[in-house]
């Protein structure tokens, strides 16, 4: 075999260094693409854990709330529902059953107001957070009188008074606040001045959960308050009694004033004659309502009203 020249060998040499030899457009290109890659790979990374993140929370969104603390009838109670996951804010409703009378919840999941009434029911609650991811959860409320041991320590009571303009002794009759508590009305009577008739009937309001209160306007002629009721935020019905004047003479009878303004003004409502005193009052539905008293013989009496209170008629009782 004839071996090759010192020269042709050299020139391969050459050849093959100048074919392996990267060109300046090549490199620019590689370090263009590395940059990049060192750019996106923190972002791709910070964008995964945020899906990831969300992605667990969202899941993992849950109400953890199953029993409310116990509530008292009469003094005010305030408890938050509690939930886990989610990504907030959260809001909150309730989409089955409802809350014992005098109590509310906020859209932040607060229950709170002051309960009228014993009671033991359960709602259903529904959760959403920032990313509309929902969840619901049964909550359980237990509402017991204030001698009743039973139950959980009772919720936080009223450390402060307000003060109703009113003058004279007060009398106070019924208070009662429309289901979710949006509305609280009490009612009473105050002696006046006046030699006859000797008393005034008084109506206070508040629509802040007992906070404040103001006073409602009611018909001159009525003289007293003894129980109220209220079928919505808008209107109440309240029994009592009335003085009627002629030639100088003055006589009582049973009444019953309904407001459909949230408290601010009443009138009096058409009940039958012969009604002595009205004391008591309740309303199994929006349409149907009851009243007690008696009339000038001693004799018990029950109106009934199929219109919401707007008429009363007599409802036979045994003798």
């Amino acid at each position: 075999m004839k071996k090759p020249s010192t020269t042709q060998t050299a020139n391969r040499v050459i050849d093959h260094s100048r074919m392996a030899k990267p060109s300046k457009s090549l490199h620019l290109r590689l370090g263009v693409l590395s940059m990049a890659l060192l750019m996106l790979i923190p972002l791709m990374a910070e964008i995964g854990f945020t899906a990831t993140a969300q992605a667990a929370q969202s899941q993992s969104l849950k109400i953890t709330t199953t029993k409310l603390p116990t509530a008292t009838v009469a003094k005010y109670y305030k408890a938050q529902i509690e939930l886990t996951g989610g990504i907030g804010p959260y809001s909150f409703s309730i989409t089955e059953g409802r809350l014992p009378d005098g109590l509310s919840m906020s859209s932040s999941g607060v229950v709170s107001g002051i309960p009228t009434s014993v009671a033991n029911g359960a709602i259903v609650v529904e959760a959403t957070d920032s990313t509309g991811s929902t969840t619901k959860g049964i909550v359980t409320v237990s509402i017991i009188s204030t001698g009743d041991p039973a139950g959980d320590p009772p919720g936080p009571s009223v450390t402060s008074s307000v003060a109703l303009p009113l003058t004279g002794a007060i009398m106070t009759g019924g208070i009662t606040c429309s289901p979710g508590g949006s509305l609280c009305v009490s009612v009473g009577a105050r002696s006046t001045s006046a030699s006859s008739p000797s008393q005034a009937a008084w109506v206070a309001y508040s629509t802040d959960s007992g906070a404040t209160w103001s006073l409602g306007q009611l018909p001159a002629d009525a003289v007293g308050l003894g129980q109220v009721y209220c079928l919505n935020s808008d209107t109440c019905i309240a029994t009592g009694e009335y003085v009627s004047t002629s030639n100088g003479s003055y006589s009582y009878g049973g009444a019953i004033y309904k407001t459909t303004d949230g408290a601010m003004t009443w009138t009096q409502q058409s009940i039958p004659s012969g009604v002595n005193f009205l004391w008591g009052i309740s309303c199994p539905s929006s349409s149907i309502c009851f009243a007690a008293g008696g009339n000038a013989n001693g004799q018990g009496v029950i109106l009934s009203s199929s219109n919401g209170g707007a008429t009363f008629s007599s409802d036979s009782i045994p003798s």
